[in-house]
């Protein structure tokens, strides 16, 4: 934020502030070979935001969804990853904590990452690592290769297979 945030308007410039070699800062809008700056930062902002609850970030991803917001509406595929990203803010997908500590865990990974899952999130803390914040109290039983949290936080489901998520997303 300290190098490429616009302060004023929100969102994020290409090149940082005072360069030399730089007369004018832009803020990336298209999408090609590689994804925008603006893109990738609305998705970390809100992933950070799912994880850590903090409303800074998902305020900080709104102001870039209305910066962009006319060119993200007539032409959306000039900025698929920041569609993506507005997908991905609307759906408000759920958190999976996953059992590092479970046999097979790592085939349970291997698995979910053989889908394509957009809107959900994977957690992976270390054994014996409390989970904190707004995330504190999901607790995993060791049994359990992970367990599903939905966004509104009440609902928690033990998940051990893929269709276990399928089913509860």
């Amino acid at each position: 934020d300290a190098l490429f945030l616009d302060k004023a308007d929100g969102g994020y410039f290409a090149a940082e502030e005072g360069a030399s070699d730089i007369i004018i800062r832009l803020k990336d809008d298209h999408d090609g070979a590689e994804p925008s700056s603006n893109s990738i930062s609305a998705m970390n902002l809100l992933r950070l935001h799912k994880l850590t609850n903090n409303k800074k970030y998902k305020t900080q991803a709104e102001k870039i969804f209305e910066i962009f917001h006319l060119r993200l509406t007539q032409i959306p595929v000039s900025m698929s990853a920041l569609t993506e990203a507005y997908l991905f803010y609307r759906q408000d997908g759920p958190v999976l904590l996953l059992n590092t500590s479970h046999p097979d865990h790592k085939e349970f990974i291997t698995e979910l990452h053989s889908k394509y899952l957009p809107f959900l999130t994977c957690l992976t803390p270390e054994v014996g690592q409390e989970v904190s914040g707004h995330l504190a109290g999901a607790n995993l039983t060791p049994s359990s290769k992970g367990l599903l949290i939905k966004s509104d936080q009440d609902e928690k489901v033990s998940v051990n297979s893929l269709e276990d998520v399928l089913q509860n997303l």
